[in-house]
């Protein structure tokens, strides 16, 4: 995987406004249908395949610790999760959920560098991307991922959440 490559989506999360385990964005080479463990597990942990995954977490984690709220005690955040390392990069966002639904969109984009094998997200309130990053990482997915030729995306929730409105890649 030394291919760039790139993803936009807009969606909202947890009506209520009361957070939730949240929901990831993942590459995983298990095939079309892995399914991980809910709740704290975000559907990644027993997922029985590697995988990277970009962490939308509305929970507090000082009170509500899912498997990948390792280390530092953040409030809502966004991360950067890997199968076999955790959670190797996270920061701290402003609460990103409430409202009705199709309102309080937050918008996403994630972006591979295959060159300088940088891993990039950018997180808004508008369409509008950040000129910079919300949260980066720098891994090799084709050592991570075996040589695999074909990984799967797409996105695993936990519980009390509302559906992506848009996921374009390119």
């Amino acid at each position: 995987v030394h291919t760039p490559f790139g993803s936009s989506s807009s969606g909202g999360i947890d009506g209520d406004g009361t957070g939730a385990n949240g929901m990831t964005f993942v590459l995983q080479n298990g095939g079309q249908f892995q399914l991980g463990n809910p709740g704290g597990g975000l559907g990644l942990d027993g997922l029985g395949a590697d995988f990277v995954a970009i962490e939308f977490d509305t929970f507090d984690a000082a009170t509500n610790r899912g498997a990948y709220d390792s280390g530092d005690v953040l409030p809502t955040h966004i991360g950067i999760d890997i199968s076999g390392l955790g959670s190797v990069a996270r920061v701290a966002v402003p609460r990103f959920n409430g409202g009705s639904q199709g309102t309080n969109l937050r918008y996403v984009w994630v972006e591979f560098d295959g060159a300088t094998q940088v891993l990039d997200v950018y997180f808004a309130a508008t369409n509008s991307k950040p000129a910079s990053p919300t949260v980066s990482t720098t891994i090799d997915l084709a050592n991570h991922f075996g040589g695999t030729p074909s990984l799967w995306a797409g996105w695993t929730a936990a519980s009390g959440l509302a559906p992506m409105l848009s996921w374009n890649t390119h």
